[in-house]
């Protein structure tokens, strides 16, 4: 499990710590399984061994025992022994369904405690992420399981709302809050319908399209509305790294959020389908029904004469009709995206007749 180009390795889950708001470490992994009598007696008597090797050879950091908001890394140079002592208790993981990941990282932030084989730190950096897969059991690898991870997306509502409820701008622009809030919902969902019937992540999806619009608690920037997927992938960055996630699918999601608005990103990434997917689900919400009235009373469409209301539909038609074979990153998606402009194309042609039909009288 060692590896040469990285000076330290922690082993953590997907729940979070309330005082680090990052993952749990193994031992906290294992403190909740003792405590709700998880494991059965034979399990919980091996687990009991390997908790006192531990106890008598590896010391417990004074930050630790005080709950301070640090997290522990083992030394990779040194981790040999505590890695064939871990591996049972790896196992252990794997038999209760507890999953976990190894993680490695040369920047773990500011050093605050270290001996022979560990480091705390608190949290910084850049970490490197490596799924893991049984290696001590003799049972057969889990396979991977469908659907969403309902946890984790819980803490990326979490965060979302956090950031919007701790924000000045939205302190004194609610009505913006709750927009936001909503869309983000909305294009969340749209994510999740599209990640489904492609195959695609789905909830690596949700959780790029529940962050996609978060810089929006900064209030309006210097780059202003076309800066604002950049900022949100910089804002999500730290949040993603703690969540357990494989380095690469959390760039992959940072690459769509990033990408959304303009198609730039400030760092390399590919246009997968996943990444495409964020961008796609935010302009296919953009064509609700709710938007057809919030637009109209936006233009003052009520307060224009006959002639004025009747060129202003037909520049709209002419627009949609021009977005309706816009390309996106899956079919899918396109099929939502007609589906959106037929209906809008639909209502604007009705309301056009009608305008038409209300000047005067239409002789064949």
């Amino acid at each position: 499990m060692s590896r040469p180009d990285f000076r330290y390795v922690r082993i953590q889950g997907k729940e979070f710590a309330r005082n680090t708001m990052h993952a749990k470490g193994i031992f906290s992994m294992f403190a909740k399984l003792i405590q709700n009598e998880v494991m059965d007696e034979e399990d919980t008597a091996l687990y009991n061994e390997l908790s006192d090797w531990f106890s008598e050879n590896l010391p417990w950091p004074p930050q630790c025992r005080n709950q301070e908001p640090v997290i522990c890394w083992f030394k990779t140079e040194n981790s040999d022994e505590m890695m064939k002592m871990i591996r049972p208790m790896l196992w252990l993981l794997e038999r209760y369904d507890c999953p976990y990941y190894l993680v490695y990282t040369n920047t773990p932030g500011e050093i605050v405690y270290e001996d022979k084989y560990q480091i705390a730190a608190r949290v910084d950096g850049f970490l490197h992420i490596d799924e893991v897969q049984p290696s001590w059991s003799p049972e057969e690898e889990r396979e991977d399981k469908p659907g969403t991870d309902a946890g984790l997306i819980a803490r990326t509502e979490e965060f979302l709302k956090r950031k919007f409820d701790e924000s000045e701008y939205f302190s004194s622009h609610e009505d913006e809050k709750t927009y936001r809030l909503e869309h983000s919902y909305r294009v969340a969902n749209i994510g999740l319908q599209i990640s489904r019937a492609e195959g695609l992540d789905q909830t690596a999806t949700v959780v790029a399209c529940l962050l996609h619009d978060v810089a929006y608690c900064e209030g309006p920037g210097e780059g202003g509305w076309r800066e604002h997927g950049r900022r949100s992938a910089a804002i999500a960055r730290p949040f993603l790294c703690g969540l357990g996630l494989p380095q690469d699918l959390i760039n992959e999601i940072l690459y769509g959020i990033a990408i959304h608005v303009d198609d730039e990103a400030d760092f390399e990434g590919e246009r997968t389908p996943l990444a495409l997917t964020v961008g796609d689900a935010d302009n296919i919400d953009r064509f609700d029904a709710f938007r057809i009235h919030e637009t109209l009373s936006r233009e003052g469409f009520l307060d224009m004469s006959a002639e004025e209301r009747k060129d202003h539909l037909e520049k709209r038609l002419a627009r949609l009709r021009e977005l309706f074979d816009l390309k996106m990153g899956t079919k899918t998606a396109e099929e939502l995206w007609r589906e959106r402009l037929s209906y809008y194309i639909s209502f604007y042609e009705k309301l056009l007749s009608q305008q038409t039909y209300g000047t005067g009288i239409i002789d064949g």
